[in-house]
C-alpha cells in the first residue's frame, strides 16, 4: 500500500510492484478533512466519500453497461443513470422544443408557459456546453516535483483567468494496470461528455467524484489545485493500494428503493 505524503515509506514500498495478477487498483484522492475513494474493479468502479458531515452516498459506475447507480444509504433508495436512456431524453427535450416552435401560431397559454421552462432547461444545457467549450489548456515548458515524481504541469483557464492546475504523472508510473486507467477514463466521458448535455447534469457531476477529475493525454492528476476567486483548494493522490474486492461491493444493496430521475 502507497500512503502520501509520508515519503520515507512511500519509497520502502515503490520498491515493490503495485499492480498484482487478479488484484483490484484502490485509489485515494481529496484534500484536508475528506477524501474520495475509488475502486476498480473488472470495468467497475465504486466511489464513496469519506469524512466529517458527509452524507452516507455512494457511486457504482460500470463501463461495459455504460451506467451510474447514485445509492443514498440514508434513505435506503438509489437513482440509476443509463447512457442510452440519458441520450434518448436529451435527442427527445430538443426535438419536443423544435415540434413547438413549428407550432408556435396555434400555442394557448400552457404551452407557452411548458414551451418556456423547456427553453430554460435547454439553455442550462448550452451554457455549460458553452463554458466548457470556452476553457483554455496550456501545458508549462518545466515539471514541476510532486513527493518522487516528476510531473507536468497544465494550467485551465476560464474567461482568461486560471481556475485550475494538474500536476500529471503517465499511470505507468504509479503502476496502475492499464485495464483500470481505460475504466476511470471511460468514466471521465460519462460525466464529462454525457451528463453535461442533461439539465442538472452539473448538479450530478458534482456529486460523482473529486473536482475536476480529469485525465489528459492519459496521465493521472496526482495534485489538483483548483481556484475561485481568493480561496485555493488543493486535491492530491493520498494511496494507492492493491485489494481483493467483492463483486457484491458493486451492487445496490438489497430492499433499496429506486428514486425517478432529478430532471
Amino acid at each position: 500500500m502507497l500512503r502520501f505524503p509520508n515519503l520515507p515509506v512511500f519509497l520502502l514500498c515503490l520498491a515493490a510492484p503495485v499492480a498484482a495478477v487478479n488484484a483490484d487498483t484502490k485509489l485515494v484522492l481529496g484534500q484536508e478533512g475528506g477524501n474520495h475513494t475509488f475502486k476498480v474493479k473488472n470495468g467497475r468502479i465504486l466511489i464513496q466519500q469519506l469524512g466529517e458531515g458527509v452524507a452516507p452516498q455512494t457511486i457504482v459506475y460500470d463501463q461495459e453497461k455504460r451506467e451510474m447507480v447514485l445509492i443514498d444509504h440514508s434513505d435506503k433508495s438509489f437513482i440509476r443513470l443509463e447512457a442510452a436512456k440519458l441520450e434518448k431524453m436529451a435527442n427527445k427535450l430538443g426535438d419536443t422544443l423544435n415540434q413547438i416552435d413549428d407550432r408556435l401560431e396555434g400555442l394557448g397559454g400552457q404551452q407557452k408557459a411548458f414551451r418556456g421552462l423547456l427553453q430554460g432547461a435547454m439553455a442550462q444545457v448550452d451554457m455549460s456546453a458553452q463554458e466548457e467549450a470556452m476553457k483554455e489548456y496550456k501545458m508549462r515548458p518545466t515539471k514541476s516535483r510532486i513527493h518522487i515524481w516528476e510531473c507536468d504541469v497544465l494550467d485551465r483557464k476560464s474567461e482568461g483567468k486560471r481556475d485550475a492546475t494538474f500536476y500529471l504523472v503517465d499511470p505507468a508510473v504509479l503502476q496502475i494496470p492499464e485495464e483500470d486507467v481505460a475504466t476511470l477514463m471511460s468514466l471521465e466521458t460519462f460525466t464529462n461528455d454525457l451528463l453535461s448535455s442533461l439539465p442538472a447534469g452539473e448538479s450530478i457531476r458534482a456529486a460523482v467524484g473529486p473536482p475536476d477529475m480529469y485525465f489528459p493525454e492519459g496521465k493521472i492528476p496526482v495534485r489538483t489545485i483548483t481556484y475561485k476567486g481568493d480561496e485555493k483548494v488543493t486535491n492530491q493522490l493520498r494511496e494507492i493500494s492493491v485489494e481483493a474486492f467483492e463483486d457484491t461491493d458493486f451492487v445496490v444493496p438489497e430492499g433499496y428503493s429506486t428514486k425517478a430521475l432529478p430532471f
